[in-house]
């Protein structure tokens, strides 16, 4: 079922009320020649619902037996990748799935 654009303003105006910057880390070479951290480079900013989530859930209802922590909802057309990590309430989260449904994201954390 086609989603009219209307309906995707409406949800996306009254329920992604928060909004997350992605970025990854660069690798860089350290001094003594291992690998190491070498800043990060942001990759888009997304407007979203954020809540918290347990594996039980995630596994009953998707079939995705992992450690998540967090589930975002976001609109269909967003750019989102697994492996992007993201900060939200001073803790660092991973995008470890992602699925796409009719009418949004749900984008799996850890």
């Amino acid at each position: 079922m086609e989603i009219p654009q209307r309906m995707k303003q409406l949800i996306k105006d009254n329920f992604y009320d928060k909004n997350v910057e992605f970025y990854i880390y660069l690798k860089g070479v350290s001094s003594d020649g291992g690998r190491s951290k070498g800043g990060k480079e942001v990759k888009g900013s997304i407007d979203c619902n954020v809540h918290q989530t347990i594996n039980k859930y995630i596994k009953e209802q998707y079939g995705i037996d992992n450690d998540a922590k967090l589930m975002i909802t976001c609109a269909i057309n967003e750019d989102v990748e697994k492996g992007y990590l993201f900060k939200y309430k001073d803790h660092e989260y991973e995008v470890n799935e992602i699925l796409y449904l009719d009418s949004h994201l749900k984008v799996i954390c850890i």
